[in-house]
């Protein structure tokens, strides 16, 4: 456990009164929010330093606000370890910043950019993480209408300010990239048996049957569930794992192959964008 979510488990054990507790809704969205905050000021601070000291500060600005504007709310690639996203965050500014200085775009192709980005917003934002719970419905239209909200202050900082147009743009590129990376890495496009049920021993089966009606109980206190693991939808099956206990779902994977555990995480991945997709 990094030192990040220790604080974030602190914090939110005070914001909502209660023991953190990694299965409850509230508490992974706000330890979320804290954590994100938290590595946020670890990394602008040291970029910060970097580019004071490098004489591109101003420049350096334009992104950072382009990033600040966009990413948040569109999403992106997310690293395993501080260190890690630390890295990827001054690599990204560096490009960024030199691409704007060597080889400024033209205001033309920015308002291009910005339309594309726009687009990107619209159909796929906020992608999924394995660090961000899953927005659907009004919340998730609130996060995609931030968004363009920021596309728009930039279409305006374009408009006004030429200068600034050549590093948002160049910023903007790098968002478009990371997003086409996370698509494809995850291969949220091109999903091949996607109503196939998931094939298990009769043993893992019961087991998983029984965590689920568990579940079903803990979320409504409804005694209705699926009789049969075969019958359930890929929802169903996804949705009820996700809601089990780390003691439930490492029960559960215990028991299964390396195929089918690897086979579960995917529609689980692919579960979670089909729900973004469409809008729920």
């Amino acid at each position: 456990m990094n030192i990040n979510h220790r604080i974030g488990e602190h914090v939110t054990r005070y914001l909502v009164g209660r023991d953190y507790d990694g299965s409850d809704v509230q508490c992974a969205k706000v330890c979320y929010a804290v954590e994100s905050v938290v590595g946020d000021l670890q990394k602008d601070l040291i970029l910060f330093v970097i580019f004071s000291i490098s004489g591109l500060f101003q420049e350096f600005l334009f992104c950072f606000l382009t990033v600040n504007l966009v990413r948040r709310y569109l999403g992106g690639i997310h690293m395993k370890t501080n260190v890690g996203c630390t890295l990827v965050s001054v690599g990204v500014y560096v490009i960024a910043v030199t691409g704007g200085v060597l080889l400024p775009l033209p205001q033309a192709v920015t308002v291009g950019i910005i339309l594309l980005t726009v687009y990107l917003m619209w159909k796929v934002a906020p992608l999924p993480s394995p660090n961000r719970p899953v927005y659907r419905g009004e919340r998730k239209r609130k996060i995609q209408r931030r968004g363009m909200l920021g596309l728009g202050v930039l279409g305006i900082c374009t408009a006004l300010y030429p200068f600034c147009s050549a590093f948002i743009a160049w910023t903007l590129v790098l968002q478009i990239v990371e997003v086409g990376v996370v698509l494809v890495r995850e291969n949220y496009l091109n999903y091949e048996n996607m109503d196939t049920p998931l094939s298990i021993s009769a043993e893992a089966e019961k087991l998983f049957m029984k965590y689920t009606r568990n579940y079903e109980q803990r979320m409504n206190g409804l005694l209705h569930f699926p009789t049969d693991f075969e019958s359930m939808t890929r929802k169903e099956r996804t949705s009820a794992f996700k809601g089990f206990t780390e003691q439930e779902k490492d029960a559960v994977m215990a028991l299964l192959t390396e195929e089918q555990k690897e086979r579960l995480v995917h529609d689980i991945h692919y579960q979670a964008v089909d729900d973004f997709w469409r809008g729920k």
